[in-house]
């Protein structure tokens, strides 16, 4: 009875020191996780596995190791395991959307986000879940094909040159406060303005992995008192695309129409081969090679072909702020159409970079900024010189998400287009107070 008596205190004992190894083992696994060592993290939650399998916390920090070296069905099953045992696990069900999404599982993301926010989880999570919620939308019509999704937007504010020059495609094209552009007097002309804005993009499967999308995109901008400066662009574009696996190419066509004082003033097309690769749900890489051409409509002399390549990457950081980056350069030449307007061409090189995070709730600042230098092809007759131009943009602003698709915005941007010729150089600034809806 005695002898039977030390053998139940052994394995008792026994027990308590493997329990007591275990545990250590699991800090040990998380502490791997935290320093992002997430090899070795894995390496170890594999041998605690027959042990430890089917416990929430276990379960939760082998899905973060299978993550984070990209077994991301593995990770989607341990996630899965542990809202299984306990569905309140907000920390599980938003990883488990990031990983769907990491596996163009759109639909899924959505609903576990839409799952997530009904069990109302503290702000942080639900901050996180919102803009996640975003993201799986906007991924849903990315990779599920027949999708449709849109925006319209309404601005109003000041601008203090609207004379200064032209934006396509998010930059300036031309330098302005030239003889060449607007205005013949060169001058600065400040004014209040409204902007109309709207989009619609569509895309249809054609199976295996093939689609075809399309839309348009347009903007009026109204000043209040110098309408002969007032600015219409009208953008169409469609073409072909192939995803594989977490790669999509596409061949996107494009046709711009710049119009002031509802005049016809510039027409570009475009060809793209265009590039984008989704490293995780978080964060992906891109790269463009364009070929268009600019056509002046009164001036046909300053036409030029155009030829740019550019390198992208953003990343969402998960974080308490939520911050999120973009960063994009470009490389590009214009060559003059008539070789003796030479001028006109140049080489030019870009950096755009982009942050937001949300500070509180639903309120999200935002910066934007864009730096250029070009050097043009020939001397300019004016001056017998060759121009070189410095451009600089800068965009402060902040956006309160009041609806989950619908934002107000504030902001302020300031331009200026630097020139060792004077002719070419200008500033800019416009303050703007608006709303946008958009539609998943």
């Amino acid at each position: 009875m005695c002898k039977f008596k030390k053998i139940i205190i052994f394995f008792i004992l026994w027990g308590i020191s493997a329990t007591a190894m275990a545990d250590a083992k699991q800090d040990q696994l998380q502490q791997l996780i935290d320093a992002k060592q997430y090899q070795k993290a894995y390496s170890l939650a594999e041998k605690l596995m027959n042990a430890r399998v089917g416990e929430v916390e276990f379960d939760y920090l082998y899905g973060q190791a299978a993550s984070g070296i990209g077994k991301i069905g593995e990770a989607i099953f341990a996630m899965q395991r542990v809202i299984a045992s306990k569905p309140d696990h907000f920390q599980a069900r938003l990883k488990l959307a990031r990983l769907y999404l990491a596996q163009k599982n759109a639909e899924a993301a959505y609903k576990e986000v839409d799952y997530l926010l009904q069990l109302k989880p503290p702000a942080k999570i639900r901050e996180q879940a919102k803009l996640l919620l975003s993201k799986s939308r906007s991924q849903q019509a990315r990779y599920f094909t027949n999708s449709l999704t849109g925006y319209v937007s309404l601005d109003f504010g000041y601008d203090s040159n609207v004379n200064s020059t032209i934006a396509i495609d998010g930059g300036y094209l031309v330098a302005g406060n030239t003889l060449l552009l607007f205005d013949e007097s060169a001058e600065s002309r400040p004014d209040n303005y409204s902007r109309l804005a709207g989009g619609v993009t569509s895309a249809y499967g054609l199976g295996n992995d093939f689609f075809v999308f399309g839309g348009l995109d347009a903007y009026e901008k109204k000043n209040q008192k110098e309408d002969k400066f007032d600015a219409t662009l009208m953008s169409l574009f469609g073409g072909v695309g192939f995803d594989l696996q977490q790669q999509r190419f596409t061949l996107p066509l494009y046709y711009q129409k710049f119009l002031v004082g509802h005049n016809a003033y510039l027409a570009r097309t475009a060809v793209s081969a265009d590039w984008q690769y989704l490293y995780s749900s978080d964060e992906e890489f891109g790269a463009s090679l364009q070929y268009g051409a600019n056509k002046f409509d009164f001036l046909p002399e300053r036409d030029v072909d155009n030829v740019s390549l550019i390198i992208g990457w953003k990343k969402h950081m998960k974080d308490e702020l939520s911050p999120r980056l973009g960063v994009n350069v470009q490389f590009g030449n214009d060559t003059a159409k008539d070789k003796l307007y030479d001028q006109y061409g140049r080489n030019y090189s870009q950096l755009d970079l982009e942050a937001s995070m949300t500070v509180w709730r639903d309120h999200v600042p935002y910066v934007n900024a864009t730096y250029r230098t070009s050097t043009h092809m020939a001397e300019d007759p004016l001056y017998n010189e060759t121009r070189k131009d410095t451009f600089a943009y800068f965009e402060l602003g902040w956006r309160w998400y009041f609806l989950d698709s619908t934002f107000a915005r504030l902001g302020y941007s300031y331009a200026k287009n630097s020139s060792n010729l004077e002719l070419y150089k200008f500033e800019r600034s416009q303050y703007f107070l608006g709303v946008q809806y958009n539609y998943f």
